[in-house]
């Protein structure tokens, strides 16, 4: 069985991958069968470098091919799935060869960030693709959609909008649902019942985004004191931890496609374009890490996942976790 979710709205992406897994984990208790994997760029290993096992094949090959505990069905969520084609080419023929799409014993959950437009190879997206798949796109809200969700998103959080509110919040309250969420609660903690338009005048702060970048570059770049610096100020202004720590997975993702791509030789314009980032962006990203090596990047992105697992098993603090990661 085959759940393939993609789009641009990774936060609607993320919550639905969750509620799967939340799904999966009450109907199969154990959590022995469940096994999560990050297809990263280049099959890699921090702190060996590129080719180090274990590989991202190797992993998804070690899940199928492992004894199923207590008589359960598996499930293996592979993110990222078409991060790099080498690995997308070998996983559609791992597939292939052990017939996932028709087993009643393996449930492969892939996610993919954006859109499917460049995404390669087209056998393995023909194969995700499949009708007879459970597929999700999620792009980003607009309209009477985007009203819908927020509303819906603001019910589960006990308040309501005061009249006019709801529109002052679609102009100023994120460019994303990231965005939109932390600002949702921020303002139902803050309201309690009926967030008002000055509720979202005083709340949320419109020119604070730039320095969510800010932090990602200096952070990037090995600016510790600046990196610092500006951790403390976004968390100061009620930053979500959270937010900050899914868009420095986002960026540092996006940064090791890039770098890895540079150091092949490969234009900017190509970049852009096999990465689906836009060109300004690409410009930037290679200004940032052509004062970090390919090894650099993959340990800070590894650290990042590290911190995101440990945070979701209650082992780490996610604000001291950022600190560390700062100073890193």
């Amino acid at each position: 069985m085959i759940i393939f979710l993609y789009g641009d709205d990774t936060f609607r992406l993320y919550e639905n991958r969750e509620s799967v897994i939340k799904s999966y984990k009450a109907k199969h208790g154990s959590g022995f069968n469940f096994f999560r994997i990050d297809a990263c760029p280049n099959d890699w290993s921090p702190s060996v470098g590129r080719g180090a096992l274990p590989s991202v094949i190797a992993q998804v090959t070690e899940a199928i091919k492992s004894v199923s505990l207590f008589d359960e069905v598996k499930l293996i969520l592979i993110n990222n799935i078409f991060s790099n084609l080498q690995t997308a080419k070998d996983l559609h023929e791992l597939f292939t060869k052990h017939k996932i799409a028709t087993s009643k014993e393996i449930v492969i959950l892939a996610t993919h960030s954006g859109t499917v437009t460049q995404a390669r190879p087209k056998e393995l997206l023909a194969f995700l693709s499949d009708s007879k798949n459970l597929i999700r796109n999620f792009t980003n809200l607009e309209g009477a959609q985007l009203q819908a969700w927020i509303k819906k998103e603001v019910a589960t959080l006990g308040v309501s909008f005061a009249s006019g509110a709801l529109a002052r919040f679609i102009a100023i309250g994120g460019m994303d649902s990231w965005a939109r969420i932390h600002n949702l609660n921020k303002l139902a903690n803050y309201s309690k019942n009926t967030i008002s338009i000055a509720d979202i005048d005083l709340l949320i702060k419109t020119e604070t985004e730039p320095n969510v970048f800010e932090f990602i570059d200096a952070l990037g770049s090995g600016r510790k004191a600046q990196a610092f610096s500006l951790l403390c100020g976004e968390l100061a202004h009620g930053r979500d931890p959270y937010y900050l720590l899914s868009m420095v997975m986002y960026q540092f993702r996006n940064m090791l496609m890039v770098k890895d791509f540079a150091d092949r030789n490969i234009s900017s314009a190509q970049i852009a374009q096999k990465a689906g980032i836009h060109p300004f962006v690409v410009k930037k990203m290679l200004s940032a890490t052509a004062r970090l090596s390919l090894i650099d990047i993959k340990r800070l992105y590894q650290e990042i996942l590290d911190l995101e697992q440990g945070t979701k098993q209650g082992k780490r603090d996610l604000e001291d976790g950022l600190f560390m990661l700062a100073l890193s």
